[in-house]
């Protein structure tokens, strides 16, 4: 202010900067010309509200008159107030104004030029909207970026914050114990066996429905999961014959420790996955789809 005014009386410059804010439209000076306030506490509550349009898309040389002569063609207009980019130090036009009409006729045929596509001036239909709007779209776009700053999302309901949490509580879900029984059959002697996934999977389908099949090549077993227990135990209670293995080989429900260190296993690949965002290993040696460079566990 200093910088503005200069040195001098500080009375002289309190009246100086009064006279300059007597004709301002956004604050008012009280009645001792010592204080300002803002002339509309919130701008839901400025009383020209429906007759007043939010108008963007002009050029930094733009003036009130032009944009006064644009609109005029709606209606009366009462006033035109520039806006400014404050996050700019020098504060500059940022292109967009308020357009105040004498009646609220006006502001509506703003509204229905710009809804039709119709032109005001030189300036297209995208440029016109309700002053209402504006703040509200204003208010959301303040709110993202306090979100933002606060580790949220920026408006969609759930923020980082609570997407972190879920993520944390999934990675930290504890290892059900009341696991499904007897449904894992395990297939051994199949050292050296030039077998893949599918080979094993279509030799076991016989039996029943088979939900999953865990093998690597030069591995010297298989874990088939059927989908009933009464399945595995058929499997293993007859010869499973893999085409070109002889003699046949052996077969066995996991049971005990066995059986739940492969239910720990699978709970914790699961957990792995979904705090890696749901993604999978890209491939492996074996059948299905595991480590990148061929087929692997499934």
């Amino acid at each position: 202010m200093k910088a503005l005014l200069g040195e001098g009386d500080e009375a002289a410059h309190v009246a100086a900067v009064a006279a300059a804010l007597a004709d301002s439209d956004s604050v008012q000076v009280n009645a001792d010309a010592n204080a300002v306030k803002r002339l509309f506490p919130v701008p839901t509550d400025d009383p020209a509200l429906s007759r007043t349009v939010r108008a963007a898309q002009f050029l930094g040389d733009a003036s009130r008159a032009g944009v006064r002569a644009k609109f005029e063609v709606c209606g009366a207009v009462e006033n035109v107030r520039f806006c400014r980019n404050l996050a700019d130090d020098e504060r500059p036009y940022d292109g967009s104004c308020f357009v105040v009409f004498a009646e609220d006729a006006g502001a509506e045929a703003a509204l229905a030029a710009a809804a039709k596509g119709e032109i005001i001036g030189d300036m297209g239909p995208a440029g016109v909207t309700t002053l209402a709007e504006h703040f509200d779209n204003f208010t959301k776009r303040r709110l993202g970026m306090k979100k933002k700053r606060e580790g949220g999302d920026g408006g969609d309901g759930e923020g980082e914050s609570d997407r972190t949490a879920k993520k944390r509580k999934a990675e930290v879900e504890p290892f059900d114990e009341n696991f499904a029984k007897g449904l894992v059959l395990k297939i051994s002697g199949l050292e050296g066996k030039e077998k893949d996934r599918e080979a094993i999977k279509a030799a076991c389908e016989p039996f029943g429905g088979v939900g999953w099949v865990e093998y690597q090549r030069d591995e010297p077993h298989a874990l088939i999961r059927f989908n009933e227990a009464a399945e595995a135990a058929a499997a293993a209670a007859a010869p499973v014959a893999l085409e070109g293995v002889e003699p046949p080989v052996g077969a066995s429900v996991l049971e005990g420790d066995e059986e739940r260190a492969y239910w720990l296993r699978k709970h914790e690949d699961t957990q792995k996955r979904k705090g890696k965002g749901g993604k999978g290993r890209k491939g492996g040696k074996g059948g299905g789809k595991g480590r990148k460079g061929g087929k692997g566990r499934r």
